[in-house]
């Protein structure tokens, strides 16, 4: 089984990110708005800077599947090289969406 935690909370994020018991991360739009964070795309980049090793699912804002595919590959090509998985976002080196290569 692996554990990931769920949230918005950049201190508590970093926080969880020292126990080793904690595998990778999960947040999304909701929770952000939630902490206040207003600017995603910096947030997302801000966090997966301070933690390069570990998986960090985002997702994406839309419900236009177009959109849906230009927010995931804008995603994935902020990441590309760094091990970048997100069943959302991103797959291997190809970018799905709701199970659709886009």
């Amino acid at each position: 089984m692996r554990i990931f935690a769920d949230g918005a909370d950049k201190r508590g994020i970093l926080d969880l990110y020292k126990n080793p018991l904690i595998q990778g991360f999960t947040t999304n739009p909701t929770l952000m708005r939630q902490v206040g964070i207003a600017d995603y795309e910096a947030f997302a980049r801000e966090i997966l800077a301070e933690i390069p090793d570990r998986p960090f699912s985002l997702e994406v804002f839309s419900d236009d599947f177009d959109e849906m595919g230009r927010q995931a590959r804008k995603l994935a090509e902020s990441h590309h090289g760094r091990g970048w998985r997100s069943r959302e976002a991103l797959s291997g080196d190809s970018t799905w969406v709701t199970g659709r290569k886009v």
